[in-house]
């Protein structure tokens, strides 16, 4: 699949709408290696059907915000070298919340 293929499958504003020609495409051609990180996003539905390309960036952004916040609560609760008995211990609190 190349760029103006892919972009053939997408209207103006970013929504998939030639998903089967999309699947067809990617299926005989394969990718350039330029796509495939966006490519695999909608071959695997990792966005709902019906995003625009502007909601798109803002579920990722917030998607890397959640990230970054859970990493920083893991740090934070975990001293260096305790990796495991520490991820044991905030399973459980999980759990028992």
């Amino acid at each position: 699949m190349t760029d103006p293929e892919f972009r053939y499958c997408m209207d103006a504003v970013g929504h998939m709408v030639r998903p089967d020609e999309f699947r067809l495409l990617v299926y005989q051609g394969g990718v350039e290696p330029a796509l495939r990180g966006v490519v695999w996003r909608h071959l695997l539905n990792v966005y709902p059907d019906g995003l625009s390309g502007e909601f798109v960036c803002v579920c990722v952004c917030v998607c890397v915000c959640v990230c970054v916040c859970v990493n920083l609560n893991f740090t934070q609760a975990c001293p260096e070298g305790d990796g495991l008995c520490c991820t044991l211990k905030l399973r459980v609190q999980s759990w028992s919340d």
